[in-house]
């Protein structure tokens, strides 16, 4: 206890020791209403109106550099493990930063992929290279409204307009198919397809008798997707 209060002491003898002025200028920059802190063998530690700050003592004035014990080997070496310090906080915080940028930028990758995302089951009407040729008109989700009653005594033959969210037949574009780009094994002209696709512009092929067709197409494969809308 009595060390422990002599430290103290001690300290505060310093801080009483040092006569900071109340507004310094270090490197051009100037600093007002300044109030001692600390300091150790390279840096001064202050607190000025705008905040704090650590200054260089070699930028100080003689007469406070000598009120502060400055000593420039004792300093080079402080300095040395302080702008090492510092370059270790600045590369920490720089990968903070950068992990926090490729979160961002992957949710709204997943965002912008969910607005065009469409979950399918259909019927394939070939397998073809690189994919299939399905049927345009596929079971998928999307949004059903009904009306209900909202009746009560006095306005029995009420209705409210209720919407959900159900499986539903839908057209997914113009024309009879469309070409899925997809990696699923175990296709067979005729069965069935399921998968979350993504429009991918228009495929281009020749059929069996030689001409030539352009259909719309999707793609199940997420890599794919996000190269052809530049989210990679």
């Amino acid at each position: 206890m009595f060390r422990v209060t002599l430290l103290l002491l001690v300290a505060c003898a310093v801080a009483a020791a040092v006569e900071i002025p109340e507004t310094l200028i270090v490197d051009g920059q100037t600093y007002k209403g300044v109030v001692y802190q600390s300091h150790d063998a390279s840096r001064l530690r202050i607190m000025h109106e705008t905040g704090i700050a650590a200054v260089p003592i070699a930028q100080l004035a003689a007469e406070l550099r000598s009120q502060l014990w400055f000593d420039e080997t004792a300093a080079a070496q402080a300095e040395a493990a302080f702008q090492q310090q510092q370059q270790q906080v600045e590369a920490t915080r720089q990968a903070v930063a950068a992990q926090q940028s490729d979160n961002e930028r992957r949710l709204q990758i997943a965002a912008k992929l969910n607005e065009k995302s469409i979950p399918v089951v259909g019927t394939i009407f070939q397998v073809v290279d690189g994919g299939i040729l399905l049927e345009s008109v596929v079971s998928t989700t999307g949004i059903v409204t009904s009306q209900v009653s909202a009746g009560n005594l006095l306005r029995p033959e009420a209705k409210k307009t209720v919407s959900k969210e159900a499986a539903i037949r839908k057209k997914i574009a113009p024309g009879d198919h469309v070409f899925v780009m997809t990696k699923q094994g175990g296709l067979v002209d005729g069965g069935q397809y399921s998968g979350v696709i993504y429009p991918m512009g228009t495929h281009s092929f020749t059929t069996v008798v030689g001409s030539g067709r352009t259909i719309p197409a999707f793609s199940d494969d997420l890599a794919a997707v996000s190269k052809f809308y530049g989210l990679d």
